[in-house]
């Protein structure tokens, strides 16, 4: 049988003493630890959102109304070169284009064909196909803009457009191409029509 002194009762009791106290103390730092990593970790991600809303939301939006002045350049495959100021209005997948004809706004293909919007981030491409038979031969014309919203309202634009007048026979041999780059200016959030004719 084991016999115990009344010191070593009280050298054994101030050990589960100690043991008891170190072992809170770990525990109570393993909470804090844990508490400190979640409050960094959700500081993370706080301020990781609030760059993704601040970076992404303002500049991949490009609903609205959209307007500028495109510069026509020679390239190889571009037969006429000439500079157009042009009218976009854009809507989610959508977009109507107009380009200024002297004195008035002129719709593409009288608006006879939507433009489509393909959309990624910052960057998209407005595009259309349209065609027409009329006097006795056959035009397919494509018209495409490719835009980046690099800076907030304002569109980096290169514009492109190749026309086959199939059996048309005139003197380009039916086939021309055009290009444009330049700025386009956001004049509204909403979408509106171009402004009457001027006088």
């Amino acid at each position: 049988m084991i016999r115990w002194s009344a010191r070593s009762s009280l050298r054994l009791l101030s050990g589960i003493a100690a043991c008891l106290r170190d072992s809170w103390h770990s525990l109570y730092a393993s909470r804090a630890l844990m508490k400190v990593s979640t409050c960094c970790a959700f500081a993370l991600f706080v301020l990781g959102c609030s760059s993704a809303a601040t970076n992404q939301l303002p500049l991949s939006n490009l609903n609205g109304t959209w307007t500028g002045q495109l510069k026509g350049f020679t390239a190889p495959g571009i037969t006429k070169v000439f500079d157009h100021e042009v009218w976009i209005t854009i809507h989610d997948t959508e977009a109507d284009v107009w380009f200024r004809d002297e004195d008035h706004w002129q719709q593409v293909w009288n608006g006879a064909r939507h433009f489509a919007v393909a959309q990624h981030q910052s960057n998209a491409v407005i595009f259309a196909s349209h065609s027409k038979t009329q006097v006795g031969c056959h035009w397919v014309e494509t018209w495409n803009f490719t835009v980046s919203h690099a800076v907030p309202n304002t569109l980096e634009t290169f514009w492109y457009r190749i026309v086959n007048n199939l059996g048309c026979g005139d003197d380009e041999g039916g086939q021309f191409a055009n290009g444009a780059t330049g700025l386009l200016t956001k004049v509204s959030s909403a979408i509106t029509t171009p402004p009457p004719a001027r006088n």
